[in-house]
């Protein structure tokens, strides 16, 4: 099974690979079809501008941090986890 990273795809055009405590998520197939399913469920996940918070929603994101600038999670794509780290993709 090949590891994939996960990049969000940004509303503003911008992408940004998905980290936890500032280590880049290596996903598995089943986690990446889930994923899939959850963001056909609940809708567009976000991120604050700073991309110091997630939420899975904007609204969510609004009601936690009502001064906060909102970046919607317009979809994703993948990479294979081997490959170099690509510069123009936000960390």
């Amino acid at each position: 099974m090949k590891l994939q990273r996960i990049i969000h795809l940004l509303e503003d055009g911008r992408r940004k690979y998905v980290t936890h405590n500032g280590e880049i998520e290596k996903w598995t197939e089943v986690e990446i079809e889930n994923l899939r399913a959850n963001m056909a469920r609940f809708g567009p996940a976000a991120y604050t501008a700073d991309f110091a918070r997630y939420g899975i929603s904007a609204r969510e994101l609004r009601e936690r941090y009502p001064d906060a600038r909102i970046v919607r999670i317009a979809g994703f794509e993948t990479e294979d986890h081997d490959l170099p780290l690509n510069s123009e993709i936000i960390f």
